[in-house]
């Protein structure tokens, strides 16, 4: 493994494209008035609980390497809230990647 944390950084880099993707379809869809737009963000969060024990294994790795990375469960789980909960400045939060 290199800088990218081996084997583990190209799954890492590749959950949080998958995963900021999804959750950018659910939020558009939510916005179009789509009543099905939740389904999108439920398999996405079905698919991350499916490797958290994965995710944050490999984040303890990498932090004990001194490399970041690139998808963090703690990361995710407060984005999700913050756009179900509204956010830190009270109105609803986005569902992108940043």
């Amino acid at each position: 493994g290199g800088a990218d944390g081996g084997a583990d950084g190209p799954f890492l880099r590749a959950l949080a494209g998958a995963v900021s993707r999804r959750l950018e379809e659910a939020e558009a869809a939510r916005v179009a008035g789509d009543p099905s737009w939740w389904k999108i963000r439920e398999a996405t969060l079905l698919a991350v609980g499916t490797v958290d024990d994965f995710i944050v294994d490999t984040e303890r790795a990498l932090a004990e390497r001194g490399v970041h990375a690139t998808f963090s469960a703690p990361g995710f789980l407060k984005l999700v809230l913050d756009a179900d909960l509204g956010g830190e400045d009270g109105t609803r939060g986005s569902a992108g990647s940043r």
